[in-house]
């Protein structure tokens, strides 16, 4: 199973790299165009379509990962599973993208950009959540059936074209914000052309209700999770601009960007181990697999946010201009929560004992934790105080999902691995709280490169010790 969670895990994480990695070289146009006002509006639209795509999704994605492994060897049950799955979303998305247009002033009013965004963009931004969302269930479709190649290659297509068809419209035609929102109108239907071009073969007009309330039963329950998920990592964003300024965000909003580099890595091992899991949970050897993987994702992920914390300022400097240079203090705390965040991948057991319930109360409470800390955290640290509660809160959902999943199914966790964990976190927190991180801006190359080297080879070691797990 560790060879299989290599060799696909990198094969996402490098579709991640090659599509949405590609992003970051949008940072320096568009914090040349855009003020960090305009920047803060363009997130809050988007923390928008993120709510409102994991209501219309229903999580059948998940259920279909989860029950078309189930049945590799059943060709006619695989086909209703999918085509009732396709049906399904399509009317969700059309139906519910036509319910929020209709109510886009009074959704506007609610996040106070009724003044600043016209009502335009609204649609623009309702359109392309409905390209987008049947593009997402597309390629959880494409999980399910474990083509990873396929896969990679459609999200490289959806973010290329979506990049360079944004450079097109915002800077070319200077079309503002609503150019983000032509150039995903204008590209997605490509990615969805070539998607269903893989999948054709997977659908036919078939439609079962018991195959319906299957998935449902499924994936309902993870629907307060999924929004709870999003919450988790969103309301930092939205306390901001509750409790700030909309150019404060919009500074926050660009070291998301960043920090965002390195969770779609972590995201790629995250979308190869559910499947693998499923799988494989009931052959013997594989609980032993996940702890091995668990311990090193601990000490590679720690090094690599080590690693990244340091040139945090040289990132951000080379990236963007002058009014978003403060984004570098709170870079580090991002690609910490990333880490933190990313433990709880391993948190399987409540997935294989269809546990889901507990999963999406642990998350609510975790986002209840978020709020407080927000309103705690901001008027103290300002910008700061809200990196801070999204990496505390991020510790708290894992520290109990974990616990109870390994109630479900055997996990062990290392005394080493939590020492380490612990150590590399309070390291990240108070240098980031502090004045002692300010040190850092005076660093010299040379010095940054040798610490550099050092942490590049602890990395090595750990990655080359578990390859020689896999070949004994």
């Amino acid at each position: 199973m560790v060879k299989d969670f290599i060799k696909e895990g990198s094969i996402y994480a490098l579709a991640g790299i090659a599509a949405k990695g590609v992003s970051l070289f949008m940072i320096p146009i568009f914090t040349y165009y855009f003020t960090t006002r305009d920047y803060g509006r363009i997130e809050i639209l988007f923390v928008i379509t993120i709510l409102s795509s994991g209501i219309l999704s229903w999580q059948l994605g998940q259920g279909l990962i989860r029950y078309v492994s189930q049945h590799q060897r059943d060709e006619k049950r695989k086909m209703y599973l999918g085509s009732t799955a396709l049906f399904f979303s399509l009317a969700t998305y059309l139906i519910g993208s036509g319910v929020l247009i209709v109510f886009g002033t009074y959704i506007l009013d609610a996040f106070g950009l009724n003044e600043v965004i016209a009502y335009k963009t609204f649609v623009l931004c309702m359109i392309a959540l409905f390209l987008n969302g049947i593009f997402s269930f597309f390629g959880a479709h494409l999980q399910a059936l474990r083509k990873k190649n396929q896969y990679a290659f459609a999200n490289f297509i959806h973010s290329f074209l979506g990049i360079t068809a944004t450079y097109f419209f915002v800077v070319v035609l200077d079309k503002s914000i609503n150019g983000i929102f032509y150039a995903t109108i204008a590209t997605v239907p490509i990615s969805l052309f070539y998607q269903f071009i893989i999948l054709r073969h997977e659908y036919k007009l078939l439609f079962s209700v018991s195959i319906l309330r299957q998935l449902l039963n499924y994936s309902i329950p993870l629907i307060p999770g999924a929004i709870a998920i999003i919450l988790l990592s969103i309301t930092d964003r939205i306390m901001l601009s509750y409790l700030t300024t909309t150019s404060t965000l919009g500074i926050y909003s660009v070291a998301l960007k960043f920090a965002f580099g390195f969770q779609i890595i972590i995201q790629g091992f995250g979308t190869a181990i559910n499947p693998l899991t499923f799988e494989k949970h009931t052959i013997p050897g594989t609980s032993k697999s996940i702890d091995l993987l668990l311990s090193k994702y601990i000490k590679i992920g720690g090094l690599s946010v080590l690693l990244l914390s340091m040139f945090s300022k040289d990132i951000v400097e080379f990236f963007t201009q002058v009014p978003y240079y403060n984004a570098q203090y709170v870079l580090p705390m991002l690609f910490a929560s990333a880490w933190v965040q990313g433990v709880s991948m391993f948190a399987l057991g409540l997935f294989i004992s269809k546990k889901t319930l507990k999963i999406s109360l642990i998350t609510c409470v975790s986002v209840i934790v978020n709020v407080s800390l927000n309103f705690l955290l901001i008027p103290i640290f300002d910008i700061k105080g809200a990196a801070l509660a999204t990496v505390l809160s991020a510790l708290f959902n894992v520290v109990f999902l974990v616990y109870y999943s390994r109630k479900a199914f055997p996990l062990k966790v290392k005394t080493s691995d939590i020492m380490i964990f612990a150590f590399i976190l309070i390291l990240i927190i108070t240098l980031s709280t502090s004045e002692i991180g300010r040190i850092f801006a005076f660093v010299s190359w040379s010095f940054k490169a040798l610490i550099a080297l050092f942490i590049g080879i602890l990395i090595f070691i750990n990655y080359r010790k578990m390859q020689t797990h896999i070949h004994s």
